[in-house]
């Protein structure tokens, strides 16, 4: 395979399937999620296209963090657990496989890769002036953790 992201999905599956996906199949992989994410940051205001997009990888990095730091806790109900599952979901969905073709922590690794390759290419002036607002635009849809066994975070109504 070239440099070039995979512009099919079964070049991203085959990819996928690698010990070590290359970088061009991990932009595939990043392009997938934030076709999902895109639609969760889409109940903010639409401030242009540059800030919508990091503000769709700011929930992504947010959902990948989030959902691990759930695992490592062993939270059992949290909002982030939720979207890393409909992420998964919508991967999965658009790669044609089902079941198990990754566990959730190597998912979850890649997605890691993924949200640093994203914010390698995307960190700009635009968004440095907008960083505050992007931080708390992520934290509003996808909330922090609950800090307790019995607690739960509260599931955004927007």
């Amino acid at each position: 395979m070239g440099s070039e992201t995979p512009s099919n999905y079964t070049a991203i599956k085959e990819g996928l399937s690698l010990a070590e996906p290359d970088r061009s199949t991990l932009e595939g992989l990043l392009n997938i999620a934030l076709e999902y994410t895109s639609s969760l940051a889409k109940a903010k205001p639409d401030r242009g296209d540059e800030f919508n997009r990091y503000l769709a990888g700011a929930v992504f990095g947010r959902i990948v963090a989030l959902n691990k730091e759930a695992e490592e806790k062993d939270i059992e109900i949290a909002f982030s657990k939720t979207l890393f599952g409909e992420l998964k979901n919508h991967v999965y969905k658009k790669l044609s496989v089902s079941g198990e073709f990754l566990s959730d922590e190597r998912l979850s690794n890649l997605f890691g890769e993924c949200v640093n390759i994203f914010f390698e290419k995307s960190y700009g002036p635009e968004i440095n002036q907008n960083l505050l607002m992007l931080r708390r635009f992520a934290a509003e849809i996808v909330p922090d953790n609950p800090k307790g066994e019995t607690e739960t975070a509260p599931v955004p109504t927007n």
